[in-house]
Parts: C-alpha cells; structure tokens; sequence
C-alpha cells in the first residue's frame, strides 16, 4: 500500500521493477521520462513517497530530500541498484483484494500541476478481461510497444494483455 515511483525510461529493466512492486503490494506510481527533476520531484512529494526507482541519469538529478530512498532502474548490479534488493529466498505475496489501490497515476498537468489518482485491481483487471475478451492476440503474437508506460493505456494493452494472453512484446530503441 506504500506510493513508491519510478522515473525511467520504457525498458526490460522497467517491467521488471513495476511488476515487482505491484506484486509487493506497493503502489506504483510512473513517471514521465521526459519529465523535469522539479516536476518528478514535487510529484514524488506529493505522492509522499519514501522509495524512487530511476535512471541513473534522472537520480543525478533528483533534488535531494531527507527520507528518500533512490534505487537505480537502469543500472541494476550497482550497489544502488534494484539487484541489490532481490531476496535470496522469495517470500509469500501479499494477498491483493480487488478493490484495493494497484497504482497511482499522475495526469498530464494540461490545467495546472498533475493531480493523482489511484485506480483499483478491480479497475485494471475489469479492462484487462475487455480487452482480452475481443481476441485480438494470442501466444503466437509479437506486440510493438512503442508507447511510454507511464500512462495507464500503453501499460494495461501494451504490457500486461500481452503477458496475459502469452504473447510477446518487443520495445524499440526509440520512437524512429
């Protein structure tokens, strides 16, 4: 139930980091890649979060603030990295009920700074089956994720019905 977010761009190394915390129960909350220190700063305040998984190069430029824990998303061997919190014998899960909080999202900020909000397992899972319910791809497929998946569309039909009907995704080096 704990915020923590992720600052980083789309990679192996992201999937691997957001699917962990939503597995812990935590609630993820990404940020844009492109977004500014001060803007992912005051969004990570305002989230009131203790915990930032980022990019080597958006952790040199966090402003530092007392309570924050930075885990490195693209680096995972360094010493700050995410390797360094994998447990050498895996726990038990949370058991996440479905109207609990899976994550955070903050909006664009097009009428001011980004407001967050929070969407349920419920929420997620409900237009998960939608999605997967028209057929549209299967385990045979490759799927071309070129979408940041900090938003909430690239991450549930870009990534997770992929996973969910066994298909491949495929992240390109860049939007070109």
């Amino acid at each position: 139930g704990e915020p923590v977010a992720i600052h980083a761009l789309n990679s192996p190394h992201w999937i691997v980091v957001r699917l962990a915390l939503g597995a812990a129960g935590a609630l993820p909350l990404a940020i844009d890649d492109l977004s500014g220190a001060s803007d992912a700063a005051s969004i990570v305040a305002d989230a009131g979060c203790q915990w930032l998984f980022a990019s080597a190069a958006h952790a040199a430029e966090m402003p530092h603030r007392d309570g924050l824990r930075i885990v490195l998303v693209d680096e995972p061997d360094a010493p700050d990295g995410w390797h360094a919190l994998r447990a050498a014998a895996p726990g038990p899960l949370p058991d996440l009920p479905p109207d609990a909080e899976a994550l955070i999202v903050a909006t664009s900020g097009t009428t001011g700074a980004p407001k967050l909000f929070a969407l349920t397992h419920a929420n997620l899972t409900a237009n998960l089956k939608a999605v997967l319910a028209q057929g549209l791809i299967g385990p045979g497929d490759r799927m071309l994720v070129p979408l940041p998946m900090h938003h909430v569309y690239p991450f549930l039909v870009g990534l997770m019905t992929p996973f969910a009907a066994g298909a491949t995704i495929v992240l390109p080096e860049a939007v070109t």
